[in-house]
């Protein structure tokens, strides 16, 4: 009877001991569907990945001294710093006026002088949130865009979700794409956009951190998708445009080519719609985002 009670005593410790090791991975997963810690500890932070030991930002920290492109008004009001928690992100600006703002992610590319070919015979301006290494590769086409009166918003250096790296991590990919900006133009980007979109609180919190606001969408023209034709691209952004819209395309990450093909009936509609098509700072800075603008975590 006593060996049997021993074993019994011995079976509930082991399920105790499973039950609080389950409750603790249970913890540690909450805590990564949340982006991981915000601290100044990385203990609690997704496991290393490839971004973590890779030096590819980091030679961008101390770039050499570029002259500026050109004058450049990337400043936000403090009416804007305001109505942004520091957690939350901007999906679209006040719907007051008659403007919105085109944004192409994932460039520069081969796509992205097309691009600007149609912007500049128009007189529109865009937002290029560009990936750092591509920046590094196309200095050019980045000074080019800053010089016909565009923005430079940054993308990370490698196109990483940032909730799924460790803090570290996170920081140089945010660094080393504002190092490669300012290398090729002479500015230090102030817009931020999440790879895929992903972000939480403590991600939005340290990029708020490094002196960015962090910027999504509130039209995607699915420009992206594999077999997506120019036809149907124009069709959802005139389906969805909106005063105060940021419009997502994309000049770079693979075929843009029916990007371009649609950009000019997508200006043309934003045109008859009376709308005029500016940098997302210019938008924010003119009609403000109210509470419905807002993105925490998508």
């Amino acid at each position: 009877m006593a060996a049997r009670g021993s074993r019994r005593a011995r079976a509930f410790v082991g399920i105790a001991l499973v039950a609080i090791l389950a409750a603790v991975a249970t913890g540690f997963a909450v805590e990564m569907a949340l982006g991981g810690s915000s601290s100044g500890s990385d203990a609690a932070t997704a496991p290393p990945t490839a971004a973590d030991v890779s030096q590819e930002a980091s030679q961008f920290t101390t770039p050499a001294t570029t002259t500026p492109a050109a004058a450049v008004d990337w400043k936000l009001s403090k009416r804007v710093e305001r109505a942004v928690p520091v957690g939350e992100a901007v999906g679209s600006a006040g719907g007051g006026g008659k403007e919105i703002a085109l944004s192409f992610d994932d460039g520069p590319s081969a796509y992205t002088a097309q691009v600007l070919d149609i912007l500049d015979k128009r007189g529109a301006k865009a937002t290029f949130f560009v990936v750092g290494r591509n920046a590094q590769a196309n200095p050019k086409l980045v000074r080019r865009a800053v010089e016909s009166g565009n923005e430079i918003g940054n993308h990370t250096w490698s196109h990483a979700s940032l909730p799924a790296l460790k803090k570290a991590a996170r920081h140089g990919e945010v660094e080393g794409a504002n190092d490669a900006v300012r290398a090729a133009t002479g500015h230090r980007p102030l817009l931020f956009r999440p790879p895929y979109g992903a972000m939480r609180p403590g991600t939005n919190r340290e990029v708020r951190r490094l002196g960015m606001l962090p910027v999504v969408w509130s039209v995607d023209a699915h420009d992206y998708e594999p077999h997506v034709t120019a036809k149907a691209l124009i069709a959802r952004v005139r389906k969805a445009l909106r005063p105060g819209s940021i419009i997502l395309l994309h000049d770079g990450g693979g075929d843009r080519s029916k990007t371009v093909a649609a950009l000019p009936a997508i200006l043309n509609e934003v045109a008859r719609k009376g709308y005029r098509a500016v940098t997302v700072t210019q938008l924010l800075n003119d009609f403000p985002p109210e509470r419905d603008d807002l993105a925490g975590r998508m």
